[in-house]
C-alpha cells in the first residue's frame, strides 16, 4: 500500500491482473510512503545508536475483495506471481532513497525464476510460501538450492540500487531480466482445471485431460504410445472414440489441455498437436486395414443420416464400422459442413479435410452429395428404420445497425472461399470492421486481412482482449497479422456521410455470471472508418427443419430430445 492505489490497479490491471478486485480504503487508512521514510530513518538512526542492524522485510501479502465465492469471507490476501511486480517496485522506491544501504529480507513472489536475480541484486534472507503450496514445490526448493548454490555468499555491502531498478521495471512489463515472461498472466483466463464431475469415494484415481475431452478419449494411452512411436496403434486409439483425427488434431479448441495437470508446472502438453502427429504418421494404414475389415451387416437396420459436416461423418464412421448400413445426405457438393465451406484454408487444409472423410467412407457408408432432404417421413418410406439429424449451426445471430446493412460472417467466409479474392476485395472497400470476439471472428478479420484492396481490417469488441471468447492462439495470430483490435466499444450506428461506425465508450464493471466483467456504457461515443460491417456475434439453429418434421423443440429454440438423443418423432 505504500505504492499509492493508482500504481498498484495499472501495474496489475497491465499484467492482465485486472480481475483482482480491490478498491482504495487500504491505501488511505494504512502507513504513507511519505510517512515512511522518517519513520525508517529514525529507527535506522536508533538501531546504530545501539549497535544493533536495522532493515525492512517486504512484503505482506495485499488484501483484495472476495467477489467469486473463492473463500467464504469478504476478503482474501494476494500473494505469489502477482505480489511480485510490487514488491519489487517497493524494494527499488526504497534502495533509491536510501542509496542501498538498507537491508531488505524479501518476501513477495520470489521463486525459481527470479530468485537468483533478487539475490544476486543484495536482497537476502528470501523466503518462500506460494511456490512451495503449488505441485512440485519441494522439488523447486531442490532446484531453488541448486541455483543459489552457485552464488557468492558475502556479508550485507548494500543493494544494487541500479539492478535492483531495472529488476522492479522489467517485472511491470511482465519480465525478467532475462527476457522472460514470468509475470504476464496469460491473455485469456485458464478455465477452471477441476473436474465436472463429483470425484468418487474410492476411485478417485482419473486423469484430467481424459475428463475434460467432452468424448473421453483415451489421452493417457495414445499419448505414451506417440511417445514409443507407435503411431498406428496411437491411431487405433485415437479412432477408435474419435473419426476425425485430422480435423480434431488441427482445430479442436482442446479443452483436454485446459484440464492438463502439468499447466501447475509450466504449461500443458500439446495434446492436440500429438493427436495430429498419429494421424500423418499412421493414415495410411489405419485407412487401408480399414477399407479391408468386413463386419456383419446388421440386417434388419438401415440408417439414413442428414447433413454431412462432422456430426454426420462421424455417425457415418461410427455406424458403419459396426455393420449397420448407412446413406449419409448432404445439400452441398462438398461434405464437411462449416469445416470444408467456412473455416479458411489456412486454419486447415482441404487435404485434411478429406483425410477424414476418406476414413469415414472406409468402412463402407454411402453418401450422396447435392441432395436436399426436406421430410423425414420420405427417408421412412424408402426404407430407412433410423433417421440421424446432424444440419449443423447455420442460424447467424443477426445484429441490425442503424444506418447500414451488415454482412454476417458465415456468409462471408463462404464466399472466401467460393469467389475470386481480387473481386471480394473491390467489393467490401479498404477499411473494413469486424463485430465480434470468437474464434468466427478471428478467421473473418484474418480472411479479410488478405484480400487484395483491402487495407486495414478492424475488429469491434465491447470487452476487453481478456474476456473475447476466441482462443488465445487465434487471438494472438490475428495479432500478430495485423488486426486492429478495438476493445471496450459497443456498435450504435453508422453514419453514411462519413462512412464512420459510431461506437458507445465501454468500462468493465464487477464480474457476471459468466466470470467476465461486465461492460458498462461511459456515456463518451468513439467512430471507426468502414466501408463495410462484418457481424461475427455467434450462430445458432434453425428451427424451421424441425417444426416442418413435428418435433417438439425446446424453451432453448432446440429439439426436445430423450436420454438417448431421440426426438418426439420415433426413430
Amino acid at each position: 500500500t505504500l505504492l499509492g492505489y493508482s500504481f498498484v490497479r495499472s501495474t496489475l490491471d497491465n499484467l492482465g491482473f485486472d480481475y483482482i478486485v480491490f478498491d482504495d480504503h487500504h491505501f488511505k487508512t494504512d502507513l504513507q510512503f511519505k510517512d515512511a521514510i522518517p519513520m525508517l530513518e529514525l529507527l535506522r538512526d536508533t538501531a546504530k545508536n545501539q549497535k544493533l542492524s536495522f532493515g525492512v522485510k517486504l512484503t505482506n501479502t495485499f488484501p483484495v475483495d472476495v467477489k467469486e465465492e473463492q473463500l467464504p469471507s469478504e476478503e482474501m490476501y494476494m500473494s505469489g506471481r502477482s505480489l511480485a511486480p510490487l514488491t519489487l517496485a517497493l524494494a527499488s522506491r526504497l534502495s533509491t532513497h536510501f542509496k542501498g544501504a538498507l537491508p531488505i529480507s524479501y518476501s513477495g513472489g520470489a521463486d525459481f525464476n527470479n530468485i537468483q536475480e533478487i539475490f544476486s541484486s543484495g536482497i537476502w534472507p528470501i523466503t518462500m510460501a506460494t511456490t512451495m503450496l503449488k505441485p512440485g514445490g519441494y522439488q523447486r526448493m531442490t532446484q531453488i538450492a541448486e541455483l543459489l548454490e552457485k552464488e557468492k555468499y558475502t556479508p550485507f555491502s548494500g543493494v544494487d540500487v541500479d539492478k535492483i531498478e531495472k529488476l522492479g521495471i522489467k517485472a511491470r512489463e511482465g519480465y525478467s531480466l532475462k527476457g522472460e515472461a514470468i509475470y504476464k498472466k496469460s491473455l485469456k483466463p485458464l478455465p477452471s482445471r477441476k473436474l465436472q464431475r463429483k470425484v468418487p469415494l474410492f476411485d478417485c484415481y482419473v486423469a484430467s485431460c481424459f475428463e475434460g475431452c467432452p468424448i473421453h478419449q483415451d489421452i493417457p494411452a495414445y499419448l505414451r504410445l506417440i511417445g514409443e512411436e507407435k503411431y498406428e496403434k496411437a491411431l487405433q486409439v485415437i479412432t477408435d472414440k474419435n473419426p476425425l483425427p485430422f480435423i480434431t488434431g488441427t482445430i479442436c479448441a482442446h479443452p483436454c489441455m485446459s484440464k492438463c495437470t502439468r499447466s501447475f508446472y509450466d504449461s500443458s502438453i500439446y495434446i492436440r498437436e500429438q493427436k495430429l502427429l498419429a494421424a500423418q504418421k499412421a493414415f495410411p494404414t489405419i485407412l487401408a486395414k480399414a477399407k479391408k475389415q468386413h463386419t456383419p451387416v446388421v440386417s434388419n437396420k438401415k440408417v439414413g443420416i442428414v447433413g454431412g459436416g462432422p456430426a454426420g461423418l462421424s455417425a457415418a464412421f461410427f455406424l458403419s464400422r459396426e455393420g449397420v448400413p448407412v446413406t449419409l445426405f448432404e445439400k452441398h457438393n462438398t461434405l464437411g459442413g462449416i469445416v470444408s465451406q467456412v473455416i479458411p484454408d489456412f486454419r486447415i487444409s482441404a487435404q485434411s479435410i478429406e483425410n477424414d472423410i476418406a476414413l469415414a467412407k472406409a468402412y463402407g457408408a454411402e453418401f450422396v452429395t447435392n441432395t436436399e432432404i426436406t421430410s423425414i417421413n420420405d427417408l421412412f418410406k424408402k426404407g430407412f428404420t433410423h433417421v440421424i439429424l446432424a444440419i449443423g449451426a447455420w442460424e447467424c445471430q443477426k445484429m441490425d445497425i442503424e444506418g447500414t446493412t451488415t454482412v454476417d460472417a458465415l456468409t462471408f467466409l463462404k464466399e472466401y472461399k467460393e469467389e475470386n479474392s481480387e473481386i471480394l476485395g473491390k467489393k467490401y472497400g479498404k477499411p473494413l470492421v469486424v463485430i465480434g470476439g470468437g474464434n468466427t471472428a478471428m478467421d473473418t478479420a484474418r480472411a479479410a486481412k488478405r484480400l487484395p484492396g483491402v487495407e486495414k481490417v478492424q475488429l469491434v469488441y465491447r470487452r476487453t482482449k481478456r474476456y473475447m471468447p476466441a482462443d488465445e492462439e487465434e487471438l494472438l495470430l490475428a495479432e500478430k497479422e495485423g488486426i486492429e483490435f478495438y476493445q471496450l466499444l459497443n456498435p450504435l450506428r453508422y453514419n453514411k456521410n462519413t462512412s464512420e461506425l459510431v461506437c458507445q465508450v465501454m468500462a468493465l464493471g464487477n464480474p457476471d455470471s459468466s466470470g467476465r466483467r461486465s461492460p458498462l456504457p461511459t456515456g463518451a461515443t468513439q467512430s471507426i472508418k468502414a466501408d463495410t460491417i462484418i457481424t461475427a456475434t455467434g450462430s445458432g439453429i434453425s428451427t424451421a427443419f424441425y417444426e416442418k418434421n413435428g418435433i417438439e423443440i425446446d424453451t432453448k429454440g432446440l429439439p426436445l430430445l430423450s436420454e438417448s438423443g431421440e426426438t418426439s418423432v420415433k426413430n
